[in-house]
């Protein structure tokens, strides 16, 4: 019992691992609706506000966490994420899990994107 209590489990809340999933659909929703067209121009600028924030609420949020978490979901968690999803973002069930999974890939890869950026952007710096 006495290692347990000294183990270090990192886990999101709930809360904080709808609020990815929510999220994380949100910045693909702007996305998509920028690259609808299959460019991106001038016009797209209004969704410039948006994305931003949407990426700013999202920036610190563990992913690779929160992916692992939501492969391990009860019934009753799962339902809950599913219904937030449904309510918010008017997606029919049966392509909710496709979507939740590939939006958080996405975002996966484009949160590692930009800390390759950041870090380019020091090294000029120096």
């Amino acid at each position: 019992m006495e290692e347990n209590k000294n183990a270090v489990v990192e886990k999101l809340s709930h809360e904080e691992l709808k609020k990815a999933v929510l999220g994380s659909i949100g910045v693909g929703n702007v996305l998509g609706e920028v690259l609808s067209d299959g460019k991106v121009n001038l016009a797209d600028l209004a969704s410039a506000p948006a994305l931003a924030t949407a990426i700013t609420s999202l920036s610190s949020v563990d992913y690779k966490l929160a992916f692992e978490q939501l492969k391990d979901l009860d019934k009753a968690e799962l339902d809950d994420i599913h219904a937030a999803v449904v309510e918010k973002f008017n997606i029919p069930q049966d392509e909710l899990e496709g979507k939740i999974e590939l939006a958080l890939g996405a975002v996966i890869e484009l949160s590692q994107a930009v800390v390759k950026c950041v870090e380019v952007a020091k090294a000029f710096k120096k």
